[in-house]
């Protein structure tokens, strides 16, 4: 049976995780939009709503939002808030007044403060749907992005020679100091002694006389 040669396996380790880079781009959780939020932006978010005496009221996390007033929106103080916010960015202690809060029901008429935080942008109004697809890619950070188009192929390259190199010049080195060593004399370790009470690693050369620990003459490659 051959053994297996870890310099191989090492070169081909990093070809293979420059190749899954390469083709696996690194998305942000949602468009970086230059300028904040807009009217009519879809958006993922965190908010506490609470009261001026600090009484929670609600409280949600990766709530989706239009960024509207009417229906299917929110409220026009919190719709002022939202506007010019960025992906990632969080107000706390934001008032809304009586006035741009809720017009019926039992939070009419009162002053709320709200807790805001975006986690992502989902639709950007400002793009027609075909362009959608084509401004998230633009926006994509990381190495997945670093790593695309001809650029990525040249950079790929460039990545893949580097480390061929260090695997082909510094892989031996690295891989015979991690392998075990004569007990007796500090070489590379070929055997262990085949004494189950005893298993010494020894050099062929120490071995010639028997195990330098318990003079078997029983042995197993490494």
């Amino acid at each position: 049976m051959k053994h297996f040669q870890p310099k191989i396996v090492l070169i081909s380790s990093i070809i293979l995780l420059c190749l899954v880079m390469t083709s696996s781009p690194i998305h942000t959780s949602g468009y970086l939009k230059d300028g904040g939020l807009t009217d009519r932006d879809e958006i993922l978010g965190y908010y506490k709503l609470y009261l001026t005496n600090d009484t929670v009221l609600q409280e949600s996390d990766n709530v989706a939002f239009t960024v509207k007033t009417g229906e299917g929106g929110v409220i026009l103080g919190f719709y002022n808030h939202l506007l010019g916010m960025e992906v990632g960015q969080s107000k706390y202690g934001a008032v809304v007044l009586p006035a741009d809060g809720y017009l019926e029901g039992p939070l009419a008429g009162l002053t709320l403060i709200f807790d805001i935080k975006i986690r992502s942008l989902t639709f950007d109004a400002d793009l027609s749907d075909g362009d959608q697809v084509a401004e998230f890619k633009k926006k994509d950070t990381g190495i997945g992005n670093a790593l695309s188009g001809v650029t990525g192929v040249i950079t790929f390259a460039i990545v893949a020679l580097f480390f061929g190199v260090i695997a082909i010049f510094v892989a031996p080195t690295i891989i015979a100091a991690l392998k075990p060593k004569c007990v007796h004399c500090g070489a590379q370790a070929d055997i262990i002694c085949g004494n189950p009470t005893c298993g010494t690693k020894s050099c062929y050369s120490c071995f010639s006389k028997g195990c330098p620990s318990c003079k078997s003459r029983k042995m197993t490659p490494l």
